[in-house]
């Protein structure tokens, strides 16, 4: 049977965001850096009523060399529970760039993927079709929410509606440092042409605020992205 691990009360959502994330319908900001020179930025925000919670991250890059990573994204998740009834979970995202455009739909109902939808269509994959999902897996925004936040979190796995990839907990020898590999276990790389697969990840936390987030690292190859907190 198809799983699906996503949040089963709005509390836990809460409870697993950061306090510099926790202000409903308003954004926090990420600064992103290139080669030190900053490139983009990403955005933040989760609003919540009654029966519904929404994740919202939106970022823009529109400085990196050669433009090559020029380009806006967006990550939506929506998760519903009317009249205490069957959890509902809807993940979005689309990514307007120099070289591509792409929308990503799918729809969880009853712990069950239900729905994927890849527009072009020619971008979608062997692992669009929800049969070919047969492990657990959470959805690309709350699994950021995931990387920003404390305590480190063990190995998961995460779906975008075209890959499942790996996200592996990797041991640190700091207690506010966060380290974990991420490997794409099927599905094509990212960025074509440069189709990368394997990404390490380091998150940084201070301990003088709460153990709020500070930095990311991300590497792949000779690239090297950070993320900072925006004051």
């Amino acid at each position: 049977m198809i799983k699906f691990i996503f949040i089963k009360t709005f509390s836990v959502i809460i409870l697993t965001l950061l306090p510099c994330f926790a202000a409903a319908d308003e954004f926090k900001y990420l600064s992103i850096s290139f080669f030190g020179k900053q490139v983009g930025f990403i955005k933040v925000r989760e609003a919540s009523n009654i029966d519904s919670k929404e994740i919202h991250v939106e970022g823009k890059i529109s400085s990196s060399p050669f433009k090559v990573f020029n380009g806006r994204f967006k990550y939506k998740t929506t998760f519903t529970e009317i009249n205490s009834g069957a959890p509902r979970l809807h993940y979005e995202s689309s990514v307007d760039a120099i070289f591509k455009e792409r929308k990503i739909n799918y729809w969880v109902k009853n712990n069950r993927l239900i729905s994927v939808d890849v527009l072009p269509k020619r971008e979608e994959t062997k692992l669009t079709n929800p049969k070919q999902i047969d492990v657990n897996f959470i959805d690309p925004t709350y699994a950021i929410i995931k990387l920003l936040t404390m305590p480190c979190k063990d190995s998961f796995k995460v779906y975008d509606g075209r890959r499942l990839i790996d996200v592996i907990a990797i041991e640190s020898n700091s207690k506010l440092e966060c380290r974990y590999l991420y490997k794409i276990q099927k599905g094509p790389g990212h960025l074509s042409p440069f189709n990368f697969k394997t990404l390490k990840i380091s998150t940084y936390f201070d301990q003088s605020r709460n153990s709020a987030f500070r930095y990311m690292i991300v590497k792949t190859g000779p690239f090297k992205l950070i993320l900072n907190q925006v004051p």
